[in-house]
């Protein structure tokens, strides 16, 4: 959230001070109120389509803030064949999930579900190696699953019971 509002007063910023460069130039008085006006548009432009991307899916590839190769759980997904691998992700040390789409690829699209068919038997958490760092080397993103959580320790109480067998005519 704290990204798109920096974003967006960045580029209000530069909307403003191109209308003070237009205001305070030389040139005739249309082309100035012209200047401010498209200014004006020009932030609330900016302003409209920063409100429509909110709830939209991320690219990865236009992930910029995010730690590289940090790793994040998988709250869900949706694989549209041909098209794109839609993920809700719960990234680490974020209190709000994020989602992402990834383009379409049969093998990353088979691994995020065994990955979520494992973690569902096990009764754990699936994962995702975040696939964030750009580079020309055509790595897959890698799912996987928790292993199964440990079960609880048994209670420590008195030592285990111990039982005497007694014969008769002894």
């Amino acid at each position: 959230m704290l990204e798109g509002l920096f974003v967006f007063v960045l580029a209000a910023a530069a909307a403003v001070g191109l209308g003070f460069l237009a205001v305070w130039s030389r040139r005739g008085l249309v082309p100035r109120l012209a200047a401010v006006a498209l200014s004006v548009a020009l932030i609330g432009l900016i302003g409209a389509s920063v409100v429509e991307l909110l709830g939209r899916p991320k690219p990865t590839r236009m992930e910029w803030v995010q730690r590289k190769g940090a790793e994040a759980d998988v709250l869900g997904s949706r694989m549209v064949e041909g098209q794109a691998i839609y993920l809700w992700l719960g990234l680490p040390g974020q209190p709000e999930p994020r989602a992402y789409v990834l383009p379409w690829n049969m093998e990353v699209a088979k691994e995020l579900q065994k990955a979520l068919e494992e973690a569902a038997k096990n009764g754990s958490q699936a994962r995702a190696q975040l696939p964030y760092e750009f580079s020309w080397e055509k790595r897959e993103p890698k799912f996987y699953a928790l292993p199964q959580p440990k079960l609880p320790d048994k209670p420590r109480g008195s030592s285990p019971l111990q039982y005497e067998r007694r014969t008769e005519g002894a």
